[in-house]
Protein backbone atom coordinates (compact mmCIF):
# COMPACT_ATOMS: atom_id res chain seq x y z
CA UNK A 1 0.00 0.00 0.00
CA UNK A 2 1.26 3.68 -0.78
CA UNK A 3 1.55 6.36 1.56
CA UNK A 4 -2.04 7.59 0.06
CA UNK A 5 -4.59 6.12 2.63
CA UNK A 6 -2.96 4.92 5.79
CA UNK A 7 -0.86 7.76 6.59
CA UNK A 8 -3.59 10.03 5.82
CA UNK A 9 -6.15 8.67 8.89
CA UNK A 10 -3.02 8.80 11.33
CA UNK A 11 -2.95 12.80 10.88
CA UNK A 12 -6.40 12.77 11.32
CA UNK A 13 -6.14 10.84 14.58
CA UNK A 14 -3.30 12.90 15.92
CA UNK A 15 -0.56 10.64 16.05
CA UNK A 16 2.89 11.67 16.59
CA UNK A 17 4.72 12.71 13.68
CA UNK A 18 7.52 10.51 12.18
CA UNK A 19 10.44 11.88 13.04
CA UNK A 20 13.80 12.07 10.52
CA UNK A 21 16.83 13.39 12.00
CA UNK A 22 19.52 15.44 9.42
CA UNK A 23 22.80 16.15 8.96
CA UNK A 24 24.37 18.70 6.95
CA UNK A 25 27.21 21.58 7.08
CA UNK A 26 25.05 24.53 7.52
CA UNK A 27 21.82 25.67 7.91
CA UNK A 28 21.34 26.70 4.18
CA UNK A 29 21.76 23.57 3.07
CA UNK A 30 19.37 22.15 5.84
CA UNK A 31 17.02 24.34 4.69
CA UNK A 32 17.33 23.32 1.04
CA UNK A 33 17.41 19.69 1.66
CA UNK A 34 14.52 18.79 3.75
CA UNK A 35 12.65 21.67 1.08
CA UNK A 36 13.11 19.53 -1.41
CA UNK A 37 12.38 16.41 0.09
CA UNK A 38 8.98 18.11 1.35
CA UNK A 39 8.29 18.97 -2.30
CA UNK A 40 9.05 15.08 -3.12
CA UNK A 41 6.79 14.19 -0.58
CA UNK A 42 3.96 16.50 -1.81
CA UNK A 43 4.41 14.90 -5.20
CA UNK A 44 3.82 11.25 -4.37
CA UNK A 45 1.63 11.77 -1.84
CA UNK A 46 -1.50 13.10 -3.69
CA UNK A 47 -3.65 13.99 -0.63
CA UNK A 48 -1.14 15.43 1.29
CA UNK A 49 -1.73 19.44 1.24
CA UNK A 50 1.74 21.68 2.57
CA UNK A 51 0.42 22.85 6.18
CA UNK A 52 -0.46 18.52 6.82
CA UNK A 53 4.05 18.10 6.53
CA UNK A 54 4.59 19.26 10.12
CA UNK A 55 2.03 16.91 11.48
CA UNK A 56 3.35 14.09 8.75
CA UNK A 57 6.80 15.01 9.55
CA UNK A 58 9.37 16.36 11.63
CA UNK A 59 13.21 17.64 11.22
CA UNK A 60 15.25 17.21 14.14
CA UNK A 61 18.97 17.45 15.08
CA UNK A 62 20.36 15.97 18.10
CA UNK A 63 18.48 18.44 20.54
CA UNK A 64 16.62 21.70 20.43
CA UNK A 65 19.69 24.24 19.78
CA UNK A 66 18.81 27.64 18.67
CA UNK A 67 22.32 28.00 16.80
CA UNK A 68 21.48 24.64 14.67
CA UNK A 69 17.44 25.24 13.50
CA UNK A 70 16.03 26.16 10.57
CA UNK A 71 12.96 27.11 9.30
CA UNK A 72 11.21 24.01 9.22
CA UNK A 73 13.31 22.11 12.26
CA UNK A 74 16.76 21.54 13.77
CA UNK A 75 19.78 20.06 12.20
CA UNK A 76 22.80 17.85 13.70
CA UNK A 77 26.79 20.14 11.95
CA UNK A 78 28.20 17.04 10.62
CA UNK A 79 31.37 19.65 11.44
CA UNK A 80 30.03 19.31 15.58
CA UNK A 81 29.87 15.63 15.59
CA UNK A 82 33.46 14.06 16.53
CA UNK A 83 33.07 16.39 19.24
CA UNK A 84 29.58 15.58 20.46
CA UNK A 85 30.55 12.05 20.09
CA UNK A 86 33.29 12.55 22.59
CA UNK A 87 31.28 14.82 24.89
CA UNK A 88 28.74 11.91 24.94
CA UNK A 89 31.50 8.95 26.11
CA UNK A 90 29.84 6.66 22.72
CA UNK A 91 31.83 3.53 22.18
CA UNK A 92 34.28 3.99 19.44
CA UNK A 93 33.91 1.78 16.15
CA UNK A 94 36.65 0.23 15.60
CA UNK A 95 37.92 -0.09 11.99
CA UNK A 96 40.01 1.37 9.59
CA UNK A 97 37.58 4.41 8.03
CA UNK A 98 38.48 7.48 6.49
CA UNK A 99 37.98 10.47 8.51
CA UNK A 100 34.99 11.06 6.11
CA UNK A 101 33.67 7.98 7.05
CA UNK A 102 34.18 8.02 10.69
CA UNK A 103 32.71 11.69 11.11
CA UNK A 104 29.59 10.37 9.16
CA UNK A 105 29.66 7.49 11.72
CA UNK A 106 30.08 9.71 14.29
CA UNK A 107 26.55 12.34 13.27
CA UNK A 108 24.78 8.69 12.60
CA UNK A 109 25.10 6.90 15.84
CA UNK A 110 24.12 10.37 17.71
CA UNK A 111 21.26 10.77 16.29
CA UNK A 112 20.35 7.02 16.81
CA UNK A 113 20.37 8.11 20.35
CA UNK A 114 18.13 10.27 20.38
CA UNK A 115 14.26 10.52 22.27
CA UNK A 116 12.21 9.86 20.65
CA UNK A 117 13.68 7.53 18.89
CA UNK A 118 14.17 8.42 14.80
CA UNK A 119 12.65 6.89 12.33
CA UNK A 120 15.08 7.83 9.30
CA UNK A 121 17.73 10.41 8.82
CA UNK A 122 18.27 12.66 5.81
CA UNK A 123 22.59 13.18 5.08
CA UNK A 124 23.58 16.04 3.13
CA UNK A 125 27.24 16.82 2.14
CA UNK A 126 28.65 19.03 -0.47
CA UNK A 127 30.63 16.80 -2.95
CA UNK A 128 33.41 19.52 -3.86
CA UNK A 129 36.04 17.58 -5.53
CA UNK A 130 35.40 14.43 -4.47
CA UNK A 131 31.20 13.50 -5.31
CA UNK A 132 31.36 10.12 -6.23
CA UNK A 133 34.02 8.91 -3.20
CA UNK A 134 31.81 11.46 -0.55
CA UNK A 135 28.89 9.49 -1.65
CA UNK A 136 30.51 6.42 -1.19
CA UNK A 137 31.63 7.31 2.44
CA UNK A 138 27.88 7.84 3.20
CA UNK A 139 27.18 5.07 2.40
CA UNK A 140 29.92 3.24 4.08
CA UNK A 141 28.69 4.94 7.15
CA UNK A 142 24.97 4.25 6.35
CA UNK A 143 26.03 0.62 6.69
CA UNK A 144 28.53 0.97 9.57
CA UNK A 145 25.28 2.18 11.05
CA UNK A 146 22.84 -0.54 10.34
CA UNK A 147 20.94 2.44 8.63
CA UNK A 148 20.04 -0.06 5.54
CA UNK A 149 17.14 2.12 3.50
CA UNK A 150 16.37 4.19 6.20
CA UNK A 151 18.93 6.84 5.78
CA UNK A 152 18.40 9.16 2.52
CA UNK A 153 21.62 10.51 1.28
CA UNK A 154 21.91 13.43 -0.71
CA UNK A 155 25.75 14.89 -2.26
CA UNK A 156 25.20 17.92 -4.65
CA UNK A 157 27.97 18.05 -7.08
CA UNK A 158 29.62 20.28 -6.28
CA UNK A 159 27.75 21.99 -3.70
CA UNK A 160 23.96 22.79 -2.95
CA UNK A 161 23.72 26.25 -4.53
CA UNK A 162 24.63 23.83 -7.71
CA UNK A 163 21.08 22.77 -7.33
CA UNK A 164 19.90 25.95 -6.59
CA UNK A 165 20.98 27.38 -10.21
CA UNK A 166 19.87 24.47 -11.72
CA UNK A 167 16.15 25.90 -10.28
CA UNK A 168 17.15 29.31 -12.07
CA UNK A 169 14.22 30.89 -14.60
CA UNK A 170 14.96 34.11 -15.61
CA UNK A 171 12.42 36.96 -16.33
CA UNK A 172 12.17 38.17 -20.15
CA UNK A 173 13.95 41.22 -19.27
CA UNK A 174 16.47 39.62 -17.58
CA UNK A 175 17.85 37.22 -20.12
CA UNK A 176 20.82 39.16 -21.17
CA UNK A 177 22.25 38.02 -17.74
CA UNK A 178 21.79 34.26 -18.27
CA UNK A 179 23.80 35.16 -21.88
CA UNK A 180 26.59 37.00 -19.97
CA UNK A 181 27.28 34.51 -17.98
CA UNK A 182 27.11 31.74 -20.44
CA UNK A 183 29.30 33.57 -22.55
CA UNK A 184 31.61 34.25 -19.65
CA UNK A 185 31.37 30.37 -17.91
CA UNK A 186 31.42 28.58 -22.04
CA UNK A 187 28.37 26.54 -20.88
CA UNK A 188 24.40 27.72 -19.47
CA UNK A 189 24.68 27.79 -15.95
CA UNK A 190 21.67 26.24 -15.22
CA UNK A 191 21.77 23.31 -17.87
CA UNK A 192 25.57 22.59 -16.42
CA UNK A 193 25.30 23.51 -12.64
CA UNK A 194 27.70 20.63 -12.25
CA UNK A 195 30.20 22.68 -13.51
CA UNK A 196 30.20 25.00 -11.27
CA UNK A 197 32.95 24.96 -8.31
CA UNK A 198 32.15 24.91 -4.74
CA UNK A 199 35.26 27.11 -4.43
CA UNK A 200 33.59 30.81 -3.36
CA UNK A 201 37.26 32.37 -5.13
CA UNK A 202 36.51 30.41 -8.16
CA UNK A 203 36.20 31.69 -11.16
CA UNK A 204 33.39 29.13 -11.93
CA UNK A 205 32.26 29.71 -8.41
CA UNK A 206 28.47 28.31 -8.03
CA UNK A 207 27.52 30.76 -5.24
CA UNK A 208 28.94 33.58 -7.26
CA UNK A 209 26.92 32.63 -10.42
CA UNK A 210 23.85 32.10 -8.01
CA UNK A 211 24.63 35.80 -6.92
CA UNK A 212 24.86 37.33 -10.37
CA UNK A 213 22.07 35.04 -11.76
CA UNK A 214 19.71 36.27 -8.80
CA UNK A 215 20.53 39.89 -8.57
CA UNK A 216 21.85 38.69 -4.74
CA UNK A 217 18.25 38.75 -4.05
CA UNK A 218 17.18 36.11 -1.28
CA UNK A 219 13.71 35.93 -2.39
CA UNK A 220 14.37 35.16 -5.48
CA UNK A 221 17.30 32.64 -4.49
CA UNK A 222 14.30 30.75 -2.39
CA UNK A 223 12.33 30.68 -5.70
CA UNK A 224 14.67 28.72 -7.29
CA UNK A 225 13.61 25.41 -5.02
CA UNK A 226 10.05 25.99 -6.43
CA UNK A 227 10.73 25.84 -9.78
CA UNK A 228 9.26 22.32 -11.53
CA UNK A 229 10.16 19.16 -9.96
CA UNK A 230 10.68 18.40 -13.83
CA UNK A 231 12.99 21.47 -14.47
CA UNK A 232 14.76 20.13 -11.38
CA UNK A 233 14.91 16.17 -12.57
CA UNK A 234 16.31 17.44 -15.96
CA UNK A 235 18.66 19.58 -14.94
CA UNK A 236 19.36 17.38 -12.12
CA UNK A 237 20.99 14.02 -14.08
CA UNK A 238 24.75 15.12 -13.37
CA UNK A 239 24.70 17.73 -10.23
CA UNK A 240 23.84 14.40 -7.86
CA UNK A 241 19.98 15.91 -7.69
CA UNK A 242 18.42 12.68 -9.19
CA UNK A 243 20.21 10.40 -7.12
CA UNK A 244 19.21 12.36 -3.98
CA UNK A 245 15.30 11.77 -5.24
CA UNK A 246 15.82 8.02 -5.69
CA UNK A 247 17.65 7.69 -2.53
CA UNK A 248 14.62 9.58 -0.92
CA UNK A 249 12.19 7.62 -2.27
CA UNK A 250 13.77 4.08 -1.42
CA UNK A 251 14.63 5.62 2.02
CA UNK A 252 12.19 8.40 4.13
CA UNK A 253 9.34 7.86 1.32
CA UNK A 254 9.17 4.42 1.95
CA UNK A 255 8.90 5.00 5.85
CA UNK A 256 6.15 7.07 4.78
CA UNK A 257 4.31 4.63 3.19
CA UNK A 258 5.19 1.32 5.49
CA UNK A 259 3.65 3.83 8.46
CA UNK A 260 0.84 4.37 6.53
CA UNK A 261 0.65 -0.02 5.37
CA UNK A 262 0.61 -0.28 9.46
CA UNK A 263 -1.84 2.06 10.43
CA UNK A 264 -4.48 0.97 8.01
CA UNK A 265 -3.85 -2.45 8.86
CA UNK A 266 -4.77 -1.58 12.59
Amino acid sequence: MSARSGTRGQLEMGERALRFGVVAEAKSDALRGCRLADRLFLKWIDWLKPEQLPALRSWVGLDQNPDRMFVDGYYLDIHDAKKLHQERRLPQRHGRFSGEVRAAIYAVELLNRTEPPIEGILYLRDGDTSGPSRLADAESARDQCNRGDNMAIGIPNQCMDAWVVAGFEPPPDEQEIVNRERKRLGFGPMDGSHRLSHKKSHPKSAKQVLATLSCNDAERISQCLEAPLETLDARGQNNGYCKFTESIKASLYKIISDASSETSSN
